[in-house]
């Protein structure tokens, strides 16, 4: 990140963004190992949904940082401060974080040991190759439904404040600071659903019935987002809170907790973890990336105030997947 506010060359600004998109996809699938080891099923939920809130409480804070370097600094600034402070957070990890209880007495959560592979010698554990994850049972419905939820989250999230500014007559201002209600929601949206997978026994080792009741309420939330935004600023607020706290459940449970559900019911050692998040949150990549294509397809197909039916209906996709 800071070297791309540091060149001008286009070829190196690309070569680089991907670069920086690569190193960020790593992270999510290994954080997610790494807290299946320190937190048993019955809690595993809520560890998972108070680690997510920072894709909200971060999304909040880094606009805010990234707003201020580029009043102070420029646009370079905006790009290159939040990446030495990514630099530090860095160094702090690699320096304090424990990555498996063990190495500091206690005992592995994971319901599972390592699972030995076929044909290996003892103190061997067993690899999984791409079709080998997608054997596991309900991982590739869940990449499907993971694929669906990034869509709706990453369209709403860059084109909400555009749609509330050139359709709804809102101000800049008002358009940002609904953006920051809808973040503000999705915080608590993701710790309500980590309780709630945790607490309700139905929903216990079976996240993603949750996520789908969830994507069925969004589902008619999106189709009156439009009307109800028109109506009044209190309504717009309303809805647009309603909208941001069902969609984030969804998008931080399948990604991590559901993923390591799955591992579990099927047998499969903590090996499986890692490689089981990696693909279903590159399904979910795949969907954020190909937002901008869905959106303006949509937009210029049924128009800007059909989009959010034609959101409430891929949501409704969301609930048999």
């Amino acid at each position: 990140c800071a070297a791309f506010g540091l060149v001008q060359s286009p070829s190196l600004l690309v070569g680089l963004w991907a670069l920086n998109g690569l190193a960020q996809s790593i992270c999510y699938p290994l954080h997610i190992k790494v807290l299946s080891s320190w937190f048993p099923s019955e809690r595993r939920g809520r560890a998972m949904s108070l680690w997510a809130t920072s894709a909200q409480v971060g999304g909040v804070a880094s606009v805010a940082l990234a707003a201020w370097a580029l009043g102070a600094f420029g646009w370079r600034g905006a790009v290159v401060v939040p990446a030495l402070v990514a630099a530090v957070a860095g160094l702090m990890m690699a320096a304090f974080l424990v990555e498996e209880p063990e190495s500091v007495g206690l005992a592995n959560q994971m319901a599972l040991s390592s699972s030995p592979g076929s044909g290996t010698s003892s103190g061997e554990v067993e690899s999984y190759s791409l079709g080998k994850v997608l054997r596991i049972p309900r991982i590739a419905s869940l990449m499907v439904a993971y694929f669906f939820v990034k869509v709706l989250r990453y369209v709403l999230m860059l084109w909400l404040p555009f749609f509330l500014v050139r359709h709804c007559g809102m101000s800049t201002g008002l358009a940002a600071m609904m953006s920051c209600v809808f973040d503000g929601a999705g915080a608590f949206g993701v710790l309500a659903t980590g309780a709630l997978s945790d607490l309700v026994p139905v929903f216990r080792g079976r996240r993603t019935l949750l996520a789908a009741a969830q994507c069925a309420l969004l589902a008619p939330a999106l189709f009156a987002l439009p009307a109800v935004s028109a109506g009044s600023n209190q309504g717009a607020m309303l809805i647009v809170a309603l909208v941001g706290f069902l969609i984030a459940g969804p998008e931080a449970m399948l990604g991590s907790a559901s993923a390591v559900d799955c591992c579990e019911a099927a047998g499969r050692g903590r090996e499986a973890i890692g490689p089981a998040a990696g693909l279903v949150n590159a399904a979910g990549s795949v969907g954020a990336a190909m937002q901008g294509t869905l959106t303006a397809c949509a937009a210029a197909w049924f128009g800007w105030g059909s989009l959010f039916k034609v959101l409430g209906c891929i949501s409704a996709l969301c609930v048999p997947a």
